[in-house]
Parts: structure tokens; C-alpha cells; sequence
């Protein structure tokens, strides 16, 4: 009887670049896409919002209204989502807010306000430069909504976005629509998704 015998092939280790760069390239898409998925969900700064309307900005709160303000940067892709969640909000009550956007701009690049042209409520713009006129607010971050009652007193302060530019319904957006809606009570805080106002110090 004949005896068969098995060698088992030697292992080779395989040296394919296709492979290797196949391998890099799942290494590299997974790394950035959860960068992308960690920025979208980091929230922006926010400094202490003022428990009361600043005295010392030169806007005026309109008289038995709620007045209204939003810091904006009009490159931030975030912005065109905060903006269609507040025409919406406030188109439910147009008798009822006075609005005031500070648009950031720095003085040596020209205006964009083509962000706010299609809010369809009446609104103020209002250039700001260094977005100084929004740190007296407490906002540091494009797309910060504060609103103040017709006392003065603050009613809302936050972001109307659940992430950076992420369409759709929300914590802030709920609680403004409350505060809008004739809420009372402690101020409603919420996180603000943008980019920043001004670019990083020493930058």
C-alpha cells in the first residue's frame, strides 16, 4: 500500500502593494470620517450669556416686544440652517419679535448679507466688526440666538441646530419655539454648532 505523503505548503507572507494601499486607504477614510463625525458634534465656545439686556451696546429693546438677537458669520456653512430654523420659528409670531442680526465681518473684507436675504420676517442687520457688539452678548460662536423679554430679562440663549449644519428638529429649536410661545420662568440654555466668530488668538 502506497503511502501518500502531505507537504504543507511553506507560508509566504504576501508583499502586495495593492493590498497595502487598499489597507491605507480604509485606514485613512475611517480616521476622517470620524473626525468629520467628532467636529460635527463638538459644540462651539459660549461665554456667559447677560442675565439682563447690556446697557451698553446701543441697541435698544423694542418696547412690549421680544427683541431677538443672532450672531452671525456669514461664510459659516452652519449658518443657512440656523437661519431657515429662525424664519420659521418667528414666522409663526410676527407681531410678537423684534429681530436684530450682527452680521461679523472684518473691517478689511467686504460685507456678505446675502445669508439673511431670505428671512421673511423684518429684521435688522446690523455690521459688526471684530464681532464685538456679539461678545457684549456672550456669543463667540456664529449661529447664538439670545432673546430677551419686553423687561429685559433673558428668556433664551443657544444654537437652533442639533450639530454643525445638521438640518431638522432639536433642543434649541424647542426651546425658543417655548420661549416664543410665552414661556416663563428660569432662562433656556442651550449648545451653540457653528464656527467661530473671530479666527483663534495669535492666529
Amino acid at each position: 500500500m502506497n503511502s501518500i505523503l502531505f507537504r504543507p505548503t511553506p507560508f509566504r507572507p504576501i508583499r502586495s502593494g495593492a493590498a497595502f494601499a487598499a489597507a491605507l486607504w480604509l485606514t485613512t477614510v475611517g480616521g476622517g470620517l470620524y473626525w468629520l463625525e467628532r467636529y460635527e458634534a463638538a459644540a462651539g465656545a459660549k461665554l456667559v450669556s447677560p442675565a439682563a439686556w447690556p446697557a451698553d451696546t446701543g441697541l435698544k429693546l423694542v418696547p412690549h416686544r421680544l427683541t431677538l438677537v443672532l450672531a452671525l458669520h456669514p461664510r459659516c456653512p452652519c449658518s443657512r440652517v440656523t437661519v431657515a430654523h429662525l424664519a420659521d420659528l418667528l414666522a409663526r409670531h410676527p407681531d410678537r419679535v423684534s429681530a436684530t442680526i450682527l452680521l461679523y465681518h472684518p473691517e478689511a473684507e467686504p460685507a456678505d448679507a446675502d445669508v439673511v436675504a431670505g428671512l421673511p420676517i423684518e429684521a435688522t442687520v446690523i455690521r459688526d466688526p471684530e464681532a464685538r457688539l456679539a461678545q457684549q452678548f456672550g456669543a463667540v460662536t456664529s449661529g447664538h440666538v439670545l432673546l430677551f423679554r419686553a423687561d429685559g430679562g433673558l428668556a433664551f440663549s443657544g444654537g437652533l441646530t442639533r450639530g454643525r449644519g445638521q438640518e431638522g428638529d432639536n433642543p434649541g429649536r424647542q426651546a425658543l419655539l417655548r420661549c416664543l410661545e410665552g414661556a416663563d420662568g428660569e432662562p433656556l440654555h442651550t449648545a451653540v454648532f457653528g464656527c467661530p466668530l473671530t479666527p483663534p488668538s495669535g492666529s
